[in-house]
């Protein structure tokens, strides 16, 4: 199990905790010769001297001479660096250790790498030559390297108490305990992990290393594709990729066998599983870290990427160039029988051999046609590029329609990976050919997954093709396309990113910003914006943006409407038809609810909340037109057949069981029910425990029970009544106080008094009054009346029709409180020309109360519609792991994904065929993303990351897999990200 040390040491000192403390550091003017002094060999020799002179380390200034053996012209130097390291000392003598982990630290030359500078301080705090750091020894080198970097370098912060020193290490090796250590020392290993993970040292390393861009990487290592030093298994939390100190990355293609690495120079490193020649070393050898791919002579690379077993780069002259295996026709180099071109290895699986190359080839086919690539994609095996006409050229594997060249294409070849099994039959294209779109505009962006390829017209609308299972298409079925098409839900939308993972693809669109301004008693308030998501067509309201000064504010900006906000409120039950009125409606932009869904709801007069509450199909109807109820709420589930008589009973199951087995839970409410009816109450509804998801009934209730309506409502919705129920307890007890006068309801609970009985001591009540005795608290009566509603068909479309047809300046959609999170809503088709003409936003119904309360504290409010270029981000295909970033959400359907079983694995898979709106991340501002195997991540503005699927591609240590986004918390404070590469189930993040 991969140890993570990110939270240990993380707070020593009050000041040690932030980089930016680190900024302005430079060494000071008496040590500045030390940086190039000593090379590696040299230190290690000054570090077995200083071993060999003194039992404490300790150097008065003869021995500090001889420690060094420098020249004699350098005694000057050397006495200065004797007096500042004893200055603060009681005795006249110089700390060795402080200094000669300073040295190694601050080395500058080429050799002494950040790896090598810790090894060398292992070397040094190795004090009893037993190979490993012992938890005295580690409190030592804390002190030794913060205490000698003070000294040596302005700016750096003091060091910390020897109490927090030791506190440290205690801290450190206990967390080595608890993982499992049967050694007390640290390991080589362990410290790089330490100095890699915990903020405190890596605010040092920032300093101390030549890490220019830095690049932090994360998942997976089993094949050594992250190019970490030491070859960890597993790197659960962000380390910096010290192996490339020195190197500017500016893109990273990566696998689960292999990673390249191109640098701002146009050079190409590469790290991993050699098989196939996919390093493109010349050989098989593998390379657990980056390696230059000398081979490219010198050629400029601009752009890199990776199959499972090839490898696809682009020159500055647009040149494809290619290695790694051609089994499948990955390559583009042509028939394998080429011997001058490829290679030929055993593999051991079939028992066969397979075509490959190890040395860099150009595919001249295409520049003998004189096609000049921009950008590469690697399917799994296969290869697309973008030329500079903006064209599309596929080669590869085309068994699933992925080279998008449709079924009958004349150059497609059979082949088989064993012969000896027919259904092994691929077809394949083994040179590159053109792919052809349904309309000739230039395609700007391409991604390519595992079996499919998703591209980007000039015009942001999004093409996919290739392999269709689990809906990865975005079509809203599970068929092949063998020729690019539209996908349908964002025909009229503006897709600015996309990206494939696997199996699924996540694609990164614009959306409606809203910004509201106005004024109010006191002049104009402060404005607020949101983000909206189109509810239909986008791309028709951006050509008429059009520059306008916001009302009542200094802001400027494109905005496709402006206009006066108004709300229009549509009764809550479905059956009334909508009055919409005249007026302020056609010169405004109006705010409506999502209006309520198909099934059975709660209404309180006193809140605007809409609990969803279901009733059993083996209850009794509950009657139309019930009207207004009274409401019980025992907050501790106790009450008597009196509290309920015509009431609407609620009851937390969690107050009168522990069970959250579903038959215990239906065992309880049946006990309930024939409770309340004996009671003589409408109805009883339970509130589910926490975890225990909504659920039907299946098993037919006793028939003392059949004709009493019973349901469940939801642990979350439970607990915002239980919370609006005790409100409206302390509203009743504070009006009585501050008013001195008792209504009826309190004079009535106030002849109560809580007595114990005798010789047992259990609780009862007693009425002073009537003299009744009672186990159960008395109940309140409460302020509210409620109702149920019954919608049998979702009505909200039949509304936006009728609003629209009144011709508004725009409308914002409010989602409701049973399902707040935004969703995608598809018009129908009757509503095309309506949709394009008026602007149609949704937000969240936390946005809808906030705008909601603006409108309510201000005389005047205007809403502008603007577009954000990257506010919504949308996914579909396969989400078994959790890679789509859709569980726990709350809209319309309890979840947006499909389930099918495997027939020979027998595992379940969880996929959404149609684009869905990821509405965790929704309000976030997205600058980049990115798909691995299993999981996906998104980089914000503002440099923070959040990723979400397999729990081993998230870069935090959790203990499943998160289908909700997890915010990559190790890197707040270092670094901001501003780009993110992921393959397998690992990550690279370019900050």
């Amino acid at each position: 199990q991969p140890r993570v040390f990110c939270g240990v040491v993380g707070g020593m000192g009050h000041v040690h905790s932030t980089a930016a403390f680190f900024e302005n550091a430079r060494v000071r003017d008496p040590f500045q010769s030390l940086q190039t002094e000593w090379g590696y060999e040299d230190i290690v020799h000054l570090s077995h001297r200083l071993k060999e002179l003194t039992l404490n380390f300790s150097l008065d200034r003869p021995t500090f001479t001889k420690f060094l053996q420098l020249p004699a012209q350098a005694s000057e130097l050397v006495n200065v660096w004797y007096e500042e390291f004893c200055k603060g000392r009681a005795a006249r003598a110089v700390d060795g250790l402080e200094f000669l982990s300073a040295v190694v630290l601050l080395s500058a030359r080429p050799e002494v790498t950040l790896f090598r500078k810790i090894s060398l301080l292992f070397q040094i705090f190795d004090l009893n030559n037993t190979g490993g750091v012992r938890r005295d020894s580690f409190t030592i080198l804390l002190k030794a390297t913060t205490t000698g970097l003070h000294r040596m370098v302005e700016n750096f912060p003091r060091p910390a108490t020897m109490t927090e020193f030791e506190t440290a290490s205690q801290e450190l090796f206990q967390h080595l305990e608890t993982s499992g250590t049967s050694q007390p020392a640290l390991s080589l290993l362990e410290l790089v992990t330490w100095m890699t993970e915990c903020p405190y040292s890596l605010c040092y390393i920032s300093c101390v290393s030549r890490l220019s861009s830095c690049l932090f990487v994360w998942g997976t290592n089993l094949r050594a594709q992250l190019g970490l030093y030491l070859q960890p298994r597993a790197q659960l939390v962000p380390v910096p990729l010290v192996t490339l100190e020195a190197t500017t990355v500016v893109k990273v293609a990566t696998s689960e066998h292999h990673s390249l690495f191109l640098t701002d120079t146009g050079k190409v490193f590469s790290c991993g599983a050699g098989f196939c020649g996919i390093l493109g070393h010349g050989d098989l050898r593998s390379h657990g870290q980056p390696a230059l791919v000398e081979l490219l002579g010198h050629n400029t690379i601009v752009d890199v990427a990776v199959g499972a077993r090839h490898s696809t780069v682009v020159s500055d002259k647009g040149q494809v160039i290619v290695w790694g295996s051609a089994d499948l026709g990955q390559l583009g180099l042509g028939c394998t029988s080429d011997r001058e071109l490829h290679e030929w290895g055993y593999d051991p699986c079939t028992g066969g051999s397979f075509a490959y190359c190890s040395h860099p080839r150009v595919v001249s086919s295409l520049w003998g046609a004189r096609v000049t690539a921009t950008r590469v994609g690697c399917m799994s095996f296969g290869t697309a590029i973008l030329t500079s006409a903006g064209d599309v050229w596929c080669w590869g594997n085309n068994t699933s329609g992925q080279c998008g060249l449709g079924p009958k294409h004349p150059r497609n070849e059979l082949t088989f990976v064993d012969s000896d099994m027919n259904r092994t039959a691929m077809q394949v294209i083994r040179r590159p050919e053109k792919v052809l779109f349904e309309q000739p505009d230039r395609i700007q962006s391409l991604s390519c997954g595992g079996y499919h390829v998703a591209a980007v017209n000039e015009r942001s609308q999004l093409y996919t093709w290739g392999l269709g299972v689990f809906g990865r298409l975005g079509h809203g079925d599970q068929k092949d396309r063998h020729q690019p098409q539209l996908v349908p839900r964002l025909q009229h939308q503006i897709t600015q990113q996309v990206a494939c993972g696997e199996g699924f693809t996540v694609a990164l669109s614009s959306a409606f910003r809203l910004t509201v301004t106005g004024r109010g008693l006191d002049g104009p308030f402060a404005p607020s914006a949101f983000v909206a998501l189109p509810v239909g067509p986008l791309a028709s309201h951006a050509s008429r943006a059009a520059p306008a000064a916001l009302p009542h504010s200094d802001i400027h900006l494109d905005a496709v409407v402006t206009a006066q906000l108004h709300q229009v409120k549509f009764p809550f039950d479905a059956s009334l038809p909508p009055s919409i009125g005249a007026g302020p409606v056609q010169s405004s932009v109006v705010l409506i609810d999502r209006g309520l869904w198909e099934g059975e709801w709660l209404k309180l007069e006193t809140i605007n909340f809409d609990f969803r509450v279901e009733f059993s199909n083996f209850s009794g109807v509950f009657p139309e037109g019930a009207g207004n109820m009274k409401l019980m709420f025992p907050m501790d589930g106790k009450w008597t057949k009196e509290d309920c008589e015509g009431k609407l009973c609620f009851v937390d199951v969690s107050t009168r069981t522990s069970a959250i087995s579903q038959q215990e839970i239906v065992t309880e409410i049946y006990k309930m029910s024939a409770e309340a009816k004996e009671g003589r109450a409408k109805a009883v509804v339970a509130v589910l425990p926490k975890g225990v998801k909504m659920f039907e009934c299946e098993d037919e209730p006793p028939s003392s029970i059949r004709r009493f309506p019973f349901g469940i409502m939801s642990y979350d919705h439970g607990q915002v009544l239980r919370d609006h129920v005790s409100k409206l307890v302390e509203g009743m007890v504070k009006e009585a106080q501050d008013s001195g006068h008792l209504n009826e309801c309190m004079q009535a609970m106030q002849q109560w008094v809580e007595m114990e009985e005798f010789g047992t001591g259990r609780k009862y009540y007693h009425n002073n009054v009537t003299q009744q005795n009672r186990w159960a608290p008395p109940q309140y009566e409460l302020p509210t009346e409620a109702c149920i509603v019954k919608v049998a068909q979702d009505p909200f479309f039949e509304r936006l029709k009728a609003l629209l047809d009144a011709k508004p300046r725009g409308v914002i959609v409010s989602q409701q409180s049973w399902r707040p999170d935004v969703e995608v809503l598809d018009l129908p088709a009757d509503f095309e020309n309506a949709g394009a003409e008026i602007p149609v936003a949704m937000v969240s119904y936390d946005m809808g109360q906030e705008i909601r309360e603006i409108m309510h504290c201000n005389s005047e409010v205007h809403a502008s519609l603007s577009i954000q270029a990257s506010g919504t981000l949308l996914s579909w295909g396969n989400g078994t792991y959790g890679q789509l970033g859709l569980d726990d959400l709350e809209n319309k359907s309890r979840s947006l994904h499909k389930s099918k079983r495997n027939d020979l694995s027998r595992a379940f898979h969880r996929f959404v065929e149609l684009p869905s709106c990821v509405a965790h991340m929704h309000g976030f501002e997205m600058k980049a993303v990115a798909c691995g195997g299993r999981h996906a991540v998104v980089v914000l503005d503002n440099g923070e990351v959040y990723s979400w699927g397999a729990k081993e591609g998230l870069g935090a240590p959790v203990e499943d897999n998160r289908g909700d986004p997890v915010w990559v918390e190790h890197l707040e404070g270092m670094v901001k990200v501003s780009n993110a590469f992921c393959g397998g189930e690992h990550t690279f993040a370019l900050a």
